[in-house]
């Protein structure tokens, strides 16, 4: 392993430390207003590939867990969360709804053909669009939050960049290149900045990427205050 790859690996055993992130003399509240609320969409690779190395069933526990930290009682409902599934061909596994409604709930990832990265980002904008209509007066809404992550490469329809864009003008776009095949360079290009891309090289650093997530996020709820910069900061191995 060369040492820009080794660069990237994840080692997610600890958040990033608010510390760092809010300027001095704030402090941290210990508590949070009720209409803080955060958006955040999951798109899952479920393409054939993930059967391999018990991907599937380690990104599916890795989501669950990272839903049962959003839904924790001291984020207060302010997650909401919508899960999207790809292969050639994207489709919905749960809408948007509060976090603590799908915890214990969110469905297995069932692998089967190819990959297309574009159809499951374009379902995702669907449900970000659509969040920002609508808003209720009096209610703090956070930076919507897309996390992406897939093990293999995109060949199916066209490219995904141009709906990537989209993206992230109205959110922040985090991708995972999992497991050993995955298209580095492509992710690199979707995510917010080469600092939101994330290198898991298995599923044991994918459910521990997921869940320094997750704590990042309830970190960055309590102080209200968007995840952007928190999460592209999340520790890698030196």
């Amino acid at each position: 392993m060369n040492k820009s790859t080794k660069n990237q690996n994840i080692n997610a055993k600890n958040p990033i430390s608010m510390s760092n992130l809010l300027q001095p003399g704030i402090r941290r509240p210990l508590w949070i207003c009720r209409t803080t609320r955060q958006v955040v969409i999951l798109v899952r690779d479920k393409s054939g590939s993930m059967e391999d190395e018990n991907k599937a069933e380690q990104a599916t526990k890795a989501t669950q867990e990272l839903v049962r930290e959003l839904a924790r009682p001291v984020n207060k409902d302010g997650f909401y969360v919508a899960v999207v599934d790809f292969s050639e061909k994207a489709n919905i596994v749960h809408s948007l709804r509060k976090a603590t409604e799908l915890d214990g709930g969110i469905k297995p990832i069932y692998p089967f053909l190819g990959t297309n990265i574009t159809d499951g980002l374009a379902k995702a904008l669907n449900f970000l669009e659509d969040s920002q209509k609508g808003t209720e007066e009096g209610v703090n809404y956070l930076r919507p939050v897309l996390l992406l992550f897939t093990d293999g490469i995109h060949n199916v329809g066209i490219e995904p960049n141009g709906i990537a864009d989209d993206i992230k003008e109205i959110a922040d776009l985090v991708t995972v290149a999992y497991g050993k095949d995955a298209d580095v360079k492509l992710l690199k290009y979707l995510a917010s900045t080469s600092q939101h891309f994330y290198k898991c090289r298995n599923g044991k650093e994918l459910r521990q990427f997921l869940a320094s997530v997750g704590e990042t996020m309830t970190a960055t709820l309590s102080s209200g205050i968007n995840a952007t910069e928190a999460l592209s900061k999340i520790n890698r191995t030196s």
